[in-house]
């Protein structure tokens, strides 16, 4: 992004004499780079990189990049906050400059909430645009991936813990629709959500197949929150495959190399202020560590559980099961 952003430099007009030229590609280099922070929890960068571009763009139609940009910006932060009215609110905000994106981030509102019924219908007006319209297709289909991964998400949470056929089914149609479309992050995101099933099914040895087919491109390429939404997963099939191990020193083993790697996992979602999944984590860590029978350890998780809580209520408790 930084590339780009300098290449929109380079390339404008400065042959002869006059003043630098800052065009709509300017503009939409400068939004990426401040979502590309989003991406990594640096809300105070991005609030810079928001407040250069405003400077720059003031009128229309520019403005509009930015004003998107700020609005998925306020939905990503309140969301990681569980403050649902305030991203309910952007979410809105951003139909008026997107109407898919928009209609998926108050499905994706919904969803958090456990409002599953109204998520679904929302997911459903999206799908039937695409499906039943002749006269309209989603140029890169990344809407329609979208919608389709949220819906197995919506099937997976509302049957738990009788997960149902259809939901690997809906997966796995997504999953060639992703890839005929090239849309790999996505497609390494449905892997996440396949290993997720399996997981919950007590077929943990197919979770990790899957998930090496994914963990590298989501480590390389994704954002802080999915970096540690993976890592986390990766523990929990870890320790649930580690019952299988006759050895209890192995099992020890094991289990302390999952604690130790949830640490960085709850540092990652204190970054992106998901406050909430690094109580998940702490709590999880407290359990490792008692099995462990590593007292002050588990005391210390116990502890940070505590003061967080004190500042920041839970509003979906169960995340650390039913979500990915």
């Amino acid at each position: 992004m930084w590339n780009s952003l300098n290449n929109d430099v380079k390339n404008m007009d400065c042959v002869f004499p006059s003043k630098s030229y800052h065009g709509d590609g300017f503009c939409l280099a400068v939004c990426n780079v401040g979502n590309c922070l989003l991406l990594e929890g640096d809300y105070h960068l991005t609030n810079c990189i928001l407040g250069y571009a405003k400077r720059r763009f003031p009128n229309e139609p520019n403005s509009h990049i930015w004003m998107l940009c700020e609005n998925y910006f306020v939905f990503t932060r309140s969301m990681m906050r569980e403050q649902w009215l305030e991203a309910e609110s952007a979410a809105q905000k951003i139909a008026v400059h997107d109407k898919w994106e928009g209609l998926l981030r108050l499905a994706e509102v919904s969803y958090q909430r456990q409002d599953y019924a109204e998520a679904q219908k929302l997911i459903e007006i999206l799908l039937h645009q695409y499906e039943n319209d002749s006269s309209y297709r989603f140029n890169d289909r990344y809407y329609y991936i979208q919608a389709k991964i949220l819906e197995a998400e919506i099937q997976f949470s509302s049957s738990y813990p009788n997960i149902s056929q259809g939901v690997l089914s809906t997966l796995y149609a997504t999953l060639t629709e992703a890839r005929s479309s090239s849309l790999d992050y996505q497609t390494n995101l449905i892997y996440l959500h396949i290993a997720k099933c399996f997981l919950t099914l007590g077929l943990t040895s197919q979770a990790l197949v899957v998930l090496d087919k994914c963990m590298i491109q989501v480590l390389a390429h994704g954002g802080r929150y999915d970096r540690a939404r993976a890592v986390l997963l990766f523990a929990k099939c870890l320790i649930s495959e580690s019952h299988k191990d006759e050895e209890k020193d192995e099992r020890k083993k094991v289990l302390a190399q999952c604690a130790e790697m949830l640490k960085k996992v709850k540092e990652d979602f204190e970054k992106v202020e998901a406050f909430s999944r690094a109580k998940d984590v702490l709590y999880l860590q407290a359990h490792l560590y008692n099995l462990l029978n590593q007292k002050a350890a588990r005391n210390k998780c116990a502890l940070q559980y505590r003061l967080l809580d004190e500042e920041y209520k839970t509003e979906n408790f169960q995340r650390l099961i039913k979500y990915l």
